[in-house]
């Protein structure tokens, strides 16, 4: 089993974006604050209360059937605990909400989850696939401003997490 997570660690790296994302929003941009996500748990928040606490880390993912989003996420969850940070960390998915919590029952997965099934969000951001119906694996980090601060598509390296992170406010 140690084998086959190290093998699909080492494709994940390696791989060159596959999808073009030519209306990704880029750092310095503002985002639309009044959007609202739609929670994994029936809740619906906007953006602009979420930033009343703190910053906003989206980590965009195809779905949570993709093993490259789910190696992610779980070098995620290691990343947030060695951070002190008030922010708000929200995994979007283009799945709906019941394959969502779903997969959530069966796994050990604390963040939040939205469901953007139409492409809203991932569409706003600029990671949104048409013709797959999924946004690109993508994170951005949001100050609580609304700024975007900074965005990392595909590749995602805990050391440049850390780095951005820490200067996010």
């Amino acid at each position: 089993m140690k084998n086959l997570k190290s093998h699909l660690e080492n494709i994940a790296m390696k791989l060159e974006p596959l999808y073009e994302t030519p209306h990704l929003k880029n750092v310095g941009q503002p985002i639309d604050t009044s959007l609202y996500l739609q929670l994994s748990n029936g809740r619906e928040v906007k953006v602009k209360d979420v930033l009343k606490n703190g910053s906003l880390i989206l980590v965009f993912i195809k779905g949570t059937w993709c093993p490259f989003c789910r190696i992610h996420l779980r070098r995620l969850r290691e990343w947030v605990l060695r951070v002190k940070h008030s922010s708000t960390l929200i995994v979007v998915s283009s799945e709906n909400r019941e394959t969502i919590n779903t997969w959530l029952k069966s796994n050990n997965i604390d963040f939040l989850f939205a469901s953007d099934p139409q492409g809203i969000f991932g569409k706003h951001f600029g990671v949104w696939v048409e013709s797959l119906h999924f946004s690109q694996a993508s994170t951005f980090l949001i100050d609580q401003e609304g700024i975007i601060r900074s965005v990392f598509v595909n590749r995602r390296e805990d050391g440049l997490y850390m780095e951005q992170y820490t200067n996010v406010k």
